[in-house]
């Protein structure tokens, strides 16, 4: 069985971690399919939005302790660390936007996966947890880049010293999470929100996101340009020009992607 599972519904693709005996944590196969699948997806030119959940009962538990305990030696701790950051840093600056679709547990590096998501739809069930410093480590994969921006510094100290758990309504109301559905709508809830965003334009939304992604590290003036770069290259797109013209005949624009 993969670890990781792939299929597309129309212009939206579903991807999943597939070690459920594992609460999907971790190990070298699961890198390495999740790493492949979003090359896949991402020369894909029907993908519109990317949804990333588990299977199970859980969506991430972080790495694999049992495999942690067995790398050999101190390259190859360090390989497999680098891989997970790259992970995240992969599905973080991913050309569509991506949702991840938080079932059950979503602790250590599975929930700061879920960080490097542009938006989270969490199960009632669902919980967040920074849990590295109660067996000793640091937060990796993006945590002290993501959870700061998501809760504030302050909150995130806190979550990262504690390791405590958050509930999905709790996580919510800290903006760490985007929306929460009841554990039995949770997919549909998801694949509604996909399909919303899919319809919208391809191209100004990857240009969105990117400027989000880096609009903490950039001056006004240095976005000011990137806004104008982007505005300029928008409306005179296909689907600049099919927005405006819907917008004036009062009806829904079709977006292309040209």
């Amino acid at each position: 069985m993969p670890s990781v599972l792939w299929e597309k519904d129309g212009p939206v693709g579903l991807m999943t971690f597939n070690r459920p005996e594992a609460l999907n944590s971790f190990d070298d196969d699961l890198l390495s399919g999740a790493l492949a699948c979003l090359e896949a997806a991402g020369a894909d030119p029907e993908l519109r939005v990317l949804i990333l959940t588990g299977a199970g009962r859980a969506f991430c538990a972080g790495g694999d302790v049992a495999h942690l305990q067995k790398l050999p030696d101190e390259a190859a701790v360090s390989q497999f660390i680098k891989r997970t950051g790259e992970l995240a840093a992969r599905l973080h600056r991913f050309p569509r936007p991506v949702i991840a679709r938080v079932n059950g547990v979503a602790a250590g590096a599975g929930a700061n996966l879920a960080l490097a998501c542009d938006l989270i739809v969490a199960g009632t069930s669902a919980r967040f947890g920074q849990s590295f410093a109660r067996v000793g480590l640091i937060p990796d994969a993006g945590g002290h880049c993501f959870l700061p921006r998501a809760v504030g510094l302050a909150k995130a100290k806190e979550l990262m010293f504690t390791g405590a758990l958050l509930g999905a309504e709790e996580a919510r109301s800290l903006g760490l999470v985007n929306r929460v559905a009841p554990d039995g709508q949770l997919a549909e809830s998801t694949l509604a929100l996909a399909r919303e965003i899919a319809a919208g334009p391809p191209l100004a939304l990857a240009r969105i996101k990117e400027n989000l992604n880096l609009s903490f590290g950039l001056t006004l003036e240095q976005m000011l340009a990137r806004e104008t770069e982007g505005q300029v290259a928008a409306l005179m797109s296909r689907d600049g020009r099919e927005g405006l013209r819907a917008f004036g005949e009062r009806r829904p624009p079709l977006f292309t992607g040209e």
